[in-house]
């Protein structure tokens, strides 16, 4: 099989999730790319070309070849690979741990510097209108993920008592 061929099969289940609004368009598009980068480690390493051929052991020796790469970036690729795996196996896939199995160092980086994408001032705008809108928790996330670096998901179930 050609990695075309894999490519494509991936795209087409991925396909059916987005028709079923269980994936999103940018998660399609995200995870094709990632699926890319681990067709091109499959032809390059192991000459594997049918997903038959794809196991867990083919996935870890994937995530232990990421040695170049940042460890959020290695761990996505991985995940992105389970969950692909995923789909093609129709749920049936035993995914692989990217910091267990595969050695890839857990995310250590800790923001400490908000993002530029707003100045303080507006920030501070906009937290006095979570706030006269009678949404103290929503400011206290948004807060919270701006100077802690933490994402809204991780944010939204902290407890600020």
């Amino acid at each position: 099989m050609s990695k075309a061929k894999l490519i494509a099969i991936a795209r087409d289940r991925l396909n059916a999730l987005v028709q079923q609004k269980t994936l999103s368009y940018s998660s399609y598009g995200t995870l094709i790319d990632r699926w890319i980068v681990f067709v091109n480690f499959l032809a390059n390493r192991k000459g594997v070309l049918k997903i038959d051929d794809i196991d867990r052991e083919a996935v870890i020796d994937f995530g232990k070849s990421l040695t170049d790469a940042t460890p959020a970036y290695a761990q996505n690729l991985v995940s992105a690979v389970n969950t692909v795996m995923t789909s093609l196996h129709f749920g049936a896939w035993d995914s692989v741990s990217a910091t267990r199995e595969c050695g890839i160092p857990h995310r250590d980086n800790v923001r400490v510097v908000p993002p530029g994408g707003m100045d303080e001032q507006e920030f501070r705008q906009a937290m006095i209108a979570l706030d006269s809108n009678g949404l103290a928790r929503g400011r206290v996330v948004a807060e919270a993920a701006r100077y802690f670096g933490l994402r809204a998901k991780e944010t939204s179930v902290m407890n600020y008592q």
